[in-house]
């Protein structure tokens, strides 16, 4: 299935216009939204962003026609480069733990 990744992901609004446009064009069906979480604050922020969008119908309504998975990349070079290697680590491994439980 192709994908549509939202580069620097920090609000759910991101998300949210990603998904407008994609159904404004027509290809909502063909799609899956991937929000991707680079700097260490879109880390230490992803949980937050990805529980609201799921609290919308809307977008419950999109990841359940999409099997009811939903993907997540996140990003190790920037959050190196934003934090250092430790920070970048550890707050990948936050990250990581938090999505699940969301």
């Amino acid at each position: 299935m192709p994908h549509y990744v939202i580069s620097h992901c920090s609000a759910v609004s991101d998300v949210l216009e990603a998904a407008a446009l994609l159904r404004e064009a027509g290809l909502a069906r063909s799609l899956d939204i991937i929000p991707l979480f680079e700097s260490i604050a879109d880390l230490a922020r992803c949980g937050e962003v990805l529980g609201a969008a799921l609290e919308l119908p809307f977008y419950r309504d999109w990841v359940a026609a999409r099997g009811g998975e939903q993907e997540v990349m996140l990003g190790y070079s920037d959050s190196n480069k934003d934090g250092g290697y430790l920070t970048a680590n550890w707050s990948l491994y936050k990250a990581s733990t938090t999505l699940v439980r969301v």
